[in-house]
């Protein structure tokens, strides 16, 4: 390791926002006041922006320099009546949260970074809890609660690339009350 980089500290992204992509729920009539089942399902994707050649193009040249990492946290979920297939209420929600680099970062070594799960982790960790509570709200505006504390789970296997267009892989039923490792 050469002087120059073993100085050099770790970047450290900014959470710039986080915004809701979609949110669709459908509710059919129910009478009586019969028990529900939820399912739950959840996924995450994590996708690099930024330049990668020293001549950018003329749409990247308008673009600001710095890399940004986007994290897309997938929601998906039905709520059943004992026996039956028909769901009683579904609804799929898609959150993203953008973290921003300072100017002087490169995008090859924050692609570096991207390849270690504790560091992908720590960024999605930051974005679920803010994503899992909107939807919460929003299922308990329709009179629905999941029964389920808020928790990441970190033995997810969160999909990673560098292009446009990531391919995401579906994830099922975090464990609740999860933390990062120490």
């Amino acid at each position: 390791m050469d002087p120059e980089n073993a100085e050099r500290a770790l970047p450290i992204p900014q959470l710039a926002r986080i915004r809701i992509l979609s949110l669709k729920a459908e509710h059919n009539p129910m009478q009586g006041s019969d028990q529900l089942k939820a399912e739950l399902n959840e996924r995450f994707q994590v996708e690099l922006e930024g330049r990668t050649s020293t001549r950018p193009t003329e749409q990247e040249a308008k673009t600001p320099p710095n890399c940004r990492i986007n994290v897309r946290v997938f929601f998906s979920g039905r709520w059943l009546r004992q026996g039956e297939e028909k769901p009683v209420v579904q609804y799929d929600a898609t959150y993203e949260g953008r973290f921003v680099f300072a100017k002087d970062v490169d995008v090859k070594e924050v692609d570096h970074l991207l390849r270690n799960k504790f560091y992908r982790d720590s960024l999605v960790a930051q974005v679920y809890p803010l994503a899992y509570t909107h939807m919460a709200d929003q299922l308990r505006l329709m009179g629905l609660t999941s029964g389920r504390k808020i928790g990441f789970n970190p033995n997810y296997d969160i999909s990673r690339t560098s292009e446009h267009r990531p391919k995401a892989t579906k994830r099922k039923k975090a464990v609740a009350n999860s933390t990062l490792p120490s």
